[in-house]
């Protein structure tokens, strides 16, 4: 089994989880490799402008980080959905307060519940899939298991984590777009007040 697969079953393990922990329901969780995606949690629905979809949203990318030693720009990349969603409902929920407060929340709960996302890995890396019941019965004999696991890996901060998703609260399209608007800001405008045109290189 390739390391990407076990890092995609503890990511989707971690919102699974989580959607448990928060008392929401969903139909199955999913690592399955296709165009799109790697896995998902499938039929999770949150309640309309709760902040339970960001927790379920970052529990992913944390988990992962938690299972490695060091930050790497390939994590927020490969979340880069999962992160965009909670972008959006900050972007229309300004709080920077509360998008730490849910970091550290969602931190805490994994802490908590790490026996259920080794667990729910195991299973997806074995099969593929797992109903929600199935998973519900799963977390709740995992967490009963008196031996408590640790991540593997070494966090001292969300910094990263909370510096991310506040940029793209900010730039929606990421940083292209950032740089986009960098450049048209910077554009040299002619004395009639539209840009310099003939003078200007051709690219």
């Amino acid at each position: 089994m390739t390391r990407r697969y076990e890092r995609t079953a503890i990511h989707e393990a971690a919102h699974a989880v989580v959607a448990l922990a928060e008392a929401r329901p969903f139909h199955e969780v999913v690592i399955e490799r296709t165009e799109v995606s790697h896995g998902g949690l499938w039929g999770f629905t949150s309640r309309w402008g709760d902040d339970e979809l960001v927790r379920v949203g970052i529990a992913g990318f944390m988990a992962h980080r938690m299972c490695i030693t060091r930050w790497d720009p390939r994590l927020f990349e490969h979340a880069r959905d999962d992160l965009g969603k909670v972008a959006d409902f900050f972007r229309e929920r300004p709080n920077p307060r509360l998008l730490r407060w849910n970091v550290e929340a969602t931190h805490r709960c994994l802490l908590r519940q790490w026996n259920a996302v080794k667990a729910l890995a195991y299973v997806l890396l074995k099969f593929r899939r797992v109903t929600y019941a199935n998973a519900k019965n799963l977390a709740e004999a995992a967490n009963r298991f008196p031996e408590k696991r640790s991540p593997e890996g070494r966090v001292d901060g969300w910094d990263p984590l909370v510096k991310h998703i506040e940029f793209r609260i900010r730039w929606p399209g990421g940083i292209e777009e950032a740089i986009a608007t960098a450049l048209a800001s910077t554009t040299p405008k002619s004395p009639s007040g539209s840009s310099s045109g003939s003078d200007s290189p051709k690219l």
